[in-house]
């Protein structure tokens, strides 16, 4: 996890335990996929789950596709299969076929 990520990290938690949808969502602009990947990894399940939700689809299959096979695997298995079909159409079909291959049967 870079430096940025965790400097930022107990004001991302602060906004997913208080803040709203929208002031999360502004606050997560300026990030790129690969640093919202980072903050995915340094939450909790359930903050991870609300992040993603405040994210748009576009930018959270760009970031969920940049999370490691077993944080993929956890946080599909957190949300559910039904919540998360559409971000898995979203996936490009490669990384979509790892997931698949990668949760248990």
């Amino acid at each position: 996890m870079n430096s940025a990520v965790l400097l930022v990290l107990p004001e991302i938690r602060d906004l997913i335990h208080s803040g709203s949808a929208e002031d999360l969502a502004v606050a997560l602009a300026p990030f790129h996929s690969a640093d919202l990947a980072d903050i995915l990894e340094g939450l909790e399940d359930e903050e991870a789950v609300i992040l993603l939700h405040s994210l748009t689809p576009h930018e959270g299959v760009e970031a969920f596709e940049q999370l490691e096979d077993p944080v993929q695997v956890r946080l599909f298995e957190t949300i559910g299969a039904e919540r998360m079909g559409k971000l898995v159409e979203l996936m490009s079909p490669d990384d979509r076929a790892d997931l698949i291959n990668n949760l248990p049967p």
